[in-house]
């Protein structure tokens, strides 16, 4: 895994060639994994964002579905995670989480505590170590 800090004058938004953004707390608090597994990959391609654009929430969401999934012996997919989750915004800068949808609620007492993590990013070389193999040509790294 390569991983690379911002420098001077690079953004979330902007991650130079071959590389994505990550942030801080999808790592230390919503226990993202690699190889980002191909369900996360597709699920976010249905729903045309970045995992860049999803806030530490949302991703401790997803993570805590697919686990539940995992645990249950349930091999949930793009189109499970759809009817569980709708998008939702997260301030104005093209950021979203996930909501569960109407009496799809099967995890509770996520913290509101989101506040300053934008600032916490990195960049992490897309390849095979980082993103599941069969999804790297779909895997959708530049903020449209």
């Amino acid at each position: 895994m390569d991983f690379r800090l911002p420098l001077e004058g690079e953004w979330a938004d902007e991650p130079p060639e071959g590389l994505f953004t990550l942030y801080e707390e999808h790592l230390m608090r919503a226990h993202l994994w690699f190889p980002i597994t191909s369900v996360i990959v597709e699920f976010l391609n249905r729903l045309e964002v970045l995992i860049s654009q999803i806030s530490p929430r949302g991703i401790k969401r997803l993570v805590g579905l697919l686990v539940l999934g995992y645990e249950r012996g349930i091999e949930l997919t793009a189109e499970y995670l759809e009817a569980f989750f709708t998008l939702s915004r997260v301030g104005t800068d093209r950021l979203y989480g996930f909501r569960p949808r109407t009496f799809m609620e099967v995890l509770k007492g996520f913290p509101q505590d989101d506040n300053g993590w934008k600032s916490y990013f990195f960049y992490v070389r897309l390849d095979q170590a980082s993103v599941a193999a069969e999804c790297l040509p779909l895997f959708r790294r530049l903020w449209g």
